[in-house]
């Protein structure tokens, strides 16, 4: 039996491998992991390995940290340790000033989307515990900002979206292939989200989906 599906869907069989050998294959898909999908939670890396091998994945990161192939900042675990500095997210300066309040804008920007997209893997890993859902894929157009990811379950796409922008949602909407328009998991925090949404006649809610600060999912229809 497969114990355990990689991150480019492919699967590992660890039972018959020798304790070093399973470290090896773990080592090198946490790796591949975090290349794909960037800095992740630590829950959320030992919940997409099988939780039979937790606490071979828990060596594999303590080994990968003493290397310094990966680097720990409070949760998160990344292969760049840049990403949590907020000097990187500094503006041109201003007849020589600094511009503190830019940077420190742009950083919680940068810390809102990344918890974001945490929120969305749970998700993903929600689904794939209840229905089998394999393959995910991070949305790189920049024109819609609203879709943090999209998976495959039951032979079909869905969208893990949250919702800033009605606007631009709606005209996007208007010219999108139906496809891009249908089976949204919309990402709430409370009932003023699903309330907006309904008012702006948002299209495609599959589901309305809560996640706590344990990134315990929580799925209802509308």
């Amino acid at each position: 039996m497969y114990d355990i599906i990689g991150v480019n869907g492919n699967r590992i069989i660890l039972e018959n491998l020798p304790e070093e050998e399973k470290k090896e294959s773990l080592s090198y898909e946490i790796m591949e992991l975090l290349e794909v999908f960037g800095p992740l939670k630590k829950q959320l890396i030992l919940n997409f390995f099988s939780e039979r091998y937790v606490t071979i994945v828990l060596e594999c990161l303590n080994y990968l940290l003493r290397l310094k192939k990966i680097f720990e900042h409070e949760y998160y675990i990344t292969l760049d340790e840049r990403v949590f500095d907020e000097e990187n997210y500094s503006v041109p300066k201003v007849n020589g000033v600094e511009n503190v309040f830019e940077m420190k804008k742009n950083y919680n920007q940068h810390m809102y989307r990344l918890e974001l997209k945490q929120k969305a893997f749970a998700v993903f890993l929600h689904f794939r515990n209840e229905v089998g859902a394999t393959r995910w894929f991070l949305n790189e157009n920049r024109r819609k900002p609203w879709v943090i990811l999209s998976f495959i379950a039951k032979e079909k796409l869905f969208f893990v979206v949250r919702i800033d922008d009605y606007q631009a949602l709606y005209i996007n909407d208007m010219m999108a292939d139906p496809k891009e328009v249908q089976d949204r998991l919309v990402i709430v925090n409370g009932e003023k989200d699903k309330k907006d949404i309904v008012e702006n006649e948002v299209k495609g809610v599959a589901a309305y989906v809560t996640i706590d600060e344990n990134y315990h999912v929580t799925i209802k229809k509308p």
